[in-house]
């Protein structure tokens, strides 16, 4: 999938249905990844915090983990949501 800043908003939707789709496929966690970093750096705070969550929830011990713990993190700190923003970090 190529992204630019002009499509990030179509690439942040097909990575979100590449996750849900095919969610045993090998790329299904850089898919919920890209999904989460995208959301982020987008401003959807609440879709980071989401598919973020989604992949931490399934994907423990992967090596893209403390990446995705970030962008809970950040999306949670972001939204104003200061006690789970300081607990996910």
């Amino acid at each position: 999938l190529f992204e630019t800043p002009a499509t990030r908003p179509q690439a942040l939707a097909q990575y979100a249905e590449i996750a849900k789709r095919h969610p045993d496929d090998r790329l299904a966690p850089d898919a919920e990844y890209l999904a989460a970093f995208t959301a982020l750096d987008l401003g959807e705070l609440d879709q980071a915090v989401e598919y973020g969550q989604a992949f931490l929830k399934g994907r423990n011990g992967h090596s893209l983990e403390p990446d995705v713990r970030y962008i809970v993190a950040e999306g949670l700190l972001r939204s104003k949501q200061y006690a789970a923003a300081d607990a996910a970090y």
